[in-house]
Formats: C-alpha cells, sequence, structure tokens
C-alpha cells in the first residue's frame, strides 16, 4: 500500500520503533536504538536466526559502528584480522551468522527490545504520528505491531521495501556463487594476508579465513566460487558433494588429493541495485533491503551496519530531541550517494578484475548500470604493421567486426569510425588529432592534450570551426568518487578549499628500466615527468581550484602565476622530477603539484607496483558516448578551455627551466 505522506515535525507518537529483519543490521539497530533508551519490537519471518553462509569481512568503518554499540570492544579484539593490522583499521574476518547471534545476545542483554520470530510481515499503515505493521504468526494469527517508525532491514527480498511500493534499480549479474563453509587441511595461504581474490574468466572468487590459520593444521575457511552463467543445474545440484568438491579444485591451492569438509554451502544471486530511496513517510530502509552488491571486497555487509548506525542516529535526534523528520530524507539522499558513488562502482570493479574482462569498452555498459549508451570497437590502426593491429585485436578478445588498419589514415578513411582515441606518445598527438578533425571524426585525445599550447589551440580552433567533439583524455576526472568530491566542494560541505597538494610518482630505477629510447625519457617522443605524470596534479589543482571553487569566477580574468623546478635526467636532458607551484590571483588559492620517474610516493617503500588503467577508461568512454547523442562538441567536465590554461601552465614550466624537445615535436 503506499502511506500517507508525514509532516515535518515529530509530533506525539509512540516511542517505541519496529524492526523488520532479525539479521546483524536489524539487530544492530534495534540494540542501538534500546541502548538510548527507546523500545523496539523486532519482527522475523524465520522461526530461527539464518546461518547460512554469507557475508565474513568486515572494514574499520563498520568495527568502529559495532565499538560504539558498547560493549564489543572485548568480542572484536579477539577476531582474526586480515594483514596483521588492528581491529581499528584493517579487516575482522567472522561470519555473518555468528555475528547475528552475538548481536542477538547483546540485544537480549540490553533490555527494551521483544523479538518476534516466525512472525511475517503482511502491510504497513501509517499517519503523521505512527507506523502500525500488520503480521502473521506461525499459527496464522494476525497481530498488530505500531511504532513511532518502521526499519526494513529485511533483506534484498525485502517486504517492507515491496510494501512501500520502493522500486529497486540497477542490475543482476547473469551468474550464481557458492558459498562455502570449509575445513580445509593444510592449505596454502600469505601469512600476513590469508584473505585473497582469485581470478579466474568463469570461476572467479574468494577465499578467506573464519578462524587464525595455521599452516600444517586443519582451519575454518570460507570459499566463494561463481558458477558458469550457463549451467543450467538446480541450487540443491550446485551444492551437491560432487560439484562442490570440482568448485573448491578450482579455488583452493595446494597439493592432491584435496582433504576438506564442508560445513555449509548456499547458493545465491548477486546484484548492483539501489533503492529509488530509503525512506518513505515514517518507514525507512537500511541493508541489503535498501542496496545489493556483488561480494567482492566486502562491501556488502559493512555498508550495510554503517547503515544501521546512522539510521539509528537519525531516529534518536527524532525521538529525543524532536528534530525534523526530514532528517530521514537526509538520511536516504547521503547513504543512495555512497553506494552509487563508491560502493557500487567499486564492487563492481573488484569483480570485474576477478572475472577478467579484458578491456573497457568490451564490457557491456549495463554491468556498471550504465543503460543509454553503447560501444562499439569499429577498428584499430598501427603505425607500423597491419599485424600489430591484428594481434591487438586477439589480445583484447576484440569481436570479429573489428577492422585492422596498417595505417592511421585508412583508419580515418573508415566511414563506421565515428569517434578516435588516440593514445600514441605526446610527440604525435596533434599530427593525429589534426588529421582525424580534418577526416570529420570526433576525438578523444590522450593527455596531455599535446606537447604545446600552441599545438592546443590549432587543435580547439579546428573542432569548434567544423563543430566536432574533442576532449582531452583525463579517465580519473570521469570516476564516481572523483564526481562526488567536487560535489561536496561545490556544495561547500568541506569548506572553501585555499590549497590542494597533488603528487604523482612511480618510484622507477630509470637507468636500468628505461634507458635512453623509453618513451617515458625520450625527447623525439616528448618524454618525461611534466607530460606525463605532472598533468594528474595539475588537473585535481585546476578541478578544485579553477573549476568548482567558489572563489573562482570560473573565467580567467589573469592567468595563473607559474614558479616551477624540474631535475633532468642527464642521459636524454629531459625532466624525471617536476614540482610546480600554481597561484591563482582571483581566489588568493595555491596548488602544489609534485611528480616524479625516480621518486617513490612512499620513499620508505620504493618497490615496483602496478598502477590500475584498466577497469576505469570506461567512464571517460561512456562520457563521450553521452556528448555524441546528446549533440555536444564539448565536455562540461574536462572542457577545452581548461585543457588550454593548464598547457600554458607546462609551457612556462618548460620555458622557465629550459627544457625544449626537437623543432619537429614542437612544430605547428
Amino acid at each position: 500500500m503506499t502511506p500517507n505522506p508525514s509532516t515535518n515535525k515529530a509530533e506525539a507518537s509512540p516511542t517505541n520503533v519496529i524492526v523488520v529483519g532479525a539479521g546483524p543490521v536489524g539487530l544492530l539497530t534495534a540494540l542501538r536504538l534500546a541502548q538510548s533508551g527507546i523500545h523496539v519490537d523486532v519482527l522475523e519471518k524465520e522461526e530461527k536466526l539464518n546461518v547460512t553462509p554469507r557475508a565474513c569481512s568486515y572494514y574499520a568503518a563498520a568495527l568502529h559502528t559495532l565499538q560504539r554499540a558498547k560493549k564489543f570492544g572485548d568480542i572484536l579484539a579477539s577476531l582474526p584480522i586480515v594483514g596483521n593490522e588492528g581491529w581499528d583499521s584493517g579487516v575482522v574476518n567472522l561470519q555473518q551468522a555468528k555475528l547475528t547471534k552475538l548481536l542477538y545476545q547483546k540485544v537480549l542483554e540490553a533490555g527494551l527490545v521483544t523479538i518476534h520470530l516466525g512472525t511475517e510481515l503482511m502491510a504497513i499503515e501509517q499517519d503523521s504520528n505512527s507506523v502500525t505493521a500488520i503480521a502473521i504468526r506461525g499459527g496464522g494469527n494476525q497481530e498488530h505491531f505500531q511504532g513511532s517508525f518502521l526499519v526494513g532491514a529485511d533483506g534484498g527480498r525485502s517486504t517492507t521495501r515491496r510494501l512501500l511500493e520502493i522500486r529497486l534499480k540497477g542490475h543482476s549479474w547473469p551468474e550464481r556463487l557458492v558459498a562455502m563453509d570449509v575445513l580445509l587441511d593444510d592449505v596454502e595461504f600469505d601469512e600476513k594476508f590469508p584473505s585473497s581474490l582469485f581470478v579466474d574468466p568463469v570461476y572467479y572468487g574468494l577465499m578467506s579465513p573464519l578462524e587464525e590459520p595455521r599452516a600444517g593444521t586443519e582451519s575454518l575457511w570460507r570459499c566463494t566460487v561463481a558458477v558458469d552463467p550457463t549451467d543450467a543445474r538446480t541450487d540443491d545440484e550446485l551444492i551437491s558433494e560432487k560439484n562442490i568438491e570440482e568448485l573448491l579444485l578450482k579455488a583452493v591451492p595446494g597439493p592432491r588429493p584435496l582433504p576438506f569438509k564442508v560445513l555449509r554451502a548456499s547458493p545465491y544471486r548477486v546484484h548492483q541495485l539501489c533503492a529509488s530511496t530509503f525512506n518513505r513517510g515514517r518507514c525507512a530502509l537500511a541493508g541489503d533491503a535498501a542496496h545489493l552488491n556483488n561480494p567482492m571486497g566486502a562491501m556488502g555487509l559493512t555498508t550495510g551496519l554503517i547503515d544501521s548506525e546512522a539510521l539509528a542516529d537519525a531516529l534518536e535526534f527524532i525521538i529525543h530531541d524532536g528534530k525534523p523528520i526530514s532528517i530521514l530524507d537526509t538520511y536516504s539522499d547521503e547513504h543512495r550517494r555512497v553506494f552509487q558513488t563508491f560502493v557500487d562502482p567499486t564492487s563492481t570493479q573488484n569483480k570485474l578484475r576477478c572475472a577478467k574482462f579484458a578491456k573497457d569498452l568490451l564490457i557491456d555498459p549495463s554491468t556498471r548500470g550504465v543503460h543509454n549508451v553503447t560501444h562499439n570497437l569499429a577498428a584499430v590502426a598501427s603505425s607500423t604493421s597491419l599485424r600489430k593491429a591484428q594481434d591487438f585485436l586477439s589480445a583484447v578478445n576484440a569481436p570479429p567486426s573489428t577492422a585492422a588498419y596498417e595505417s592511421y589514415e585508412s583508419l580515418l578513411a573508415d566511414p563506421t569510425v565515428e569517434i578516435v582515441y588516440i593514445s600514441t606518445p605526446h610527440s604525435h598527438h596533434y599530427q593525429i588529432a589534426r588529421a582525424a578533425l580534418f577526416a570529420g571524426k570526433h576525438v578523444l585525445l590522450e593527455k596531455a592534450f599535446t606537447v604545446n599550447a600552441a599545438q592546443a589551440r590549432i587543435l580547439v580552433q579546428l573542432a569548434r570551426e567544423k563543430k566536432l567533439f574533442l576532449m582531452e583524455a583525463m579517465w580519473t576526472r570521469f570516476f564516481p568518487l572523483t564526481l562526488y568530491v567536487r560535489q561536496l566542494i561545490k556544495d561547500g560541505v568541506i569548506g572553501v578549499v585555499q590549497r590542494v597538494v597533488a603528487d604523482r610518482n612511480l618510484g622507477r630505477d630509470i637507468e636500468k628500466l628505461y634507458g635512453t629510447e623509453h618513451r617515458l625519457v625520450n625527447p623525439a617522443l616528448a618524454g618525461g615527468a611534466l607530460l606525463d605524470l605532472a598533468i594528474y596534479p595539475l588537473t585535481w589543482i585546476f578541478q578544485i581550484l579553477h573549476h568548482d571553487s567558489p572563489l573562482a569566477s570560473g573565467t580567467v580574468s589573469s592567468p595563473p602565476h607559474v614558479s616551477s623546478s624540474l631535475v633532468k635526467y642527464p642521459p636524454t636532458g629531459v625532466d624525471e622530477t617536476a614540482t610546480v607551484v600554481v597561484t591563482f590571483p582571483e581566489s588568493k588559492t595555491q596548488g602544489v603539484a609534485t611528480a616524479s620517474l625516480r621518486v617513490a610516493s612512499n620513499p620508505t617503500d620504493p618497490g615496483d607496483f602496478e598502477i590500475p588503467i584498466g577497469h576505469g577508461l570506461f567512464w571517460e568512454a561512456d562520457a563521450c558516448a553521452r556528448y555524441l547523442l546528446e549533440g555536444k562538441t564539448e565536455s562540461d567536465v574536462m572542457p577545452l578551455d581548461e585543457t588550454l590554461l593548464i598547457m600554458d601552465v607546462m609551457d612556462r614550466v618548460r620555458e622557465e627551466n629550459r627544457l625544449k624537445y626537437p623543432a619537429e615535436v614542437e612544430a605547428h
């Protein structure tokens, strides 16, 4: 049924709250409310607590939530920690079933809470003062529960959500997962980081200890393994002894035969779904009733427990302090935003990494909640040979319809190509982009945009004259988390930003790895830290202090002041380390950008590491597709005028430090 609209102020009403669902989110909510003196009725349709394998790991934010519920510190201190960190900063492993039992016991100890097992919610009625939950007990008897508010924490198939007529938005994954609690004898594991994700195109998954593992002994593990999406067997068939053994052999390292004993196994489907709102009237949703995500990365129940704390805080403010019911709107808006901008994309990328989707453009946009654009890899080209283009297509498992060309000119002549992505060394950006624009193609041009500002201005003018789309491919600007941070700044949530310090380093042994010919140190390819690395911190400085700052007008009445220093790489003369100070006179703000090929971000740990360039490029590709659909020729997230400003800054840095590239590279 559709509830009546609530008033904005909490009026005289019962001081008890109804919680639907006796899982960890519902019980933690009840515990928090009881500890503040609020009576709670918990309705659980099952006759006993759920013990099937589900979540088993929790991040520090959720652990702080548990600690603030009082009397949990002693329990948390005794739990196994991933990474040998303290419980307040690492990841704790604890089966959801055990957490539920612990919370159940704490709720009973707290008093003020009545748990009604075998009581199924059937209807909700509410007015401006109260909520009535109509439920049926196991014997078929109907009972009415009245409260000032109702919390729906009744899981992914939430009856509360259905009765409130709140829809889920997002998508479901095609495969099922099988979660198993398994006793394994002498399994191989990393002593510092025993939890791990394992990568496979089909049978990806995770392993995590449910008790402190010890080499050479039997210990309890959670193993979750994906099943082939085309597997038509029933859930019961999936958890047969034979199939469980097959799944474990795919996942668990170590000698064979594999000694194991399965204590529990549970198949389930996974989703990336978010409710259109987390509240309606005097009712609110939390945990899986509000949002669902895949388990790769331990973000599901962690987020649900954080929901629980925030919702309990909101209800306490309303009931005890007479705050307006609109606080529930704030709870809904903020927690939906966290899910949409962080939990959903991060858990999605965790899964995609495990499932080994090769290249971003070939990933179905619907898997990241994008349904209004599609991408077609029409053609690729190599400037040196047809074989290289063909090898690239094979490496990314491109569709058979994708053409391979042995020259850029041939690709630009292909009428099926609508937009060209150019990712050559910087030295070739200008020439190829100019040719693409003259050929009538839209262009996504890698950063740094060009070698110098003069080249950039010619491309911008040409694109505007021809009414073609052109954008610098600063992929990190399109991350959901980046957009969220920028919105916080625009809204003034964190105050007015006065200074930005941004850093981007590689920490490489340059002589050993790059010599003199590698593109990063080769002047003929416009190599160096400034164009290749400093562009990242510079874009953060400009998007925060120029693009989004309330102190800036968005236009440049006077150019920023630039002070810089470059450390040259003696064998080739390009810069290996760059420091740039940018001062905006209009807003009186300042940014410091540092970048180095040689220096590590953490000087105490200069070891090699991979920079994750995959599974993130598709956000800028999605944006480009939307711009084209909307008929736009410029991006409001990465504006061309801002690209020109940044190119001007880099020109001044090179001029101050007498860094010049060969004439043919600088030509325009």
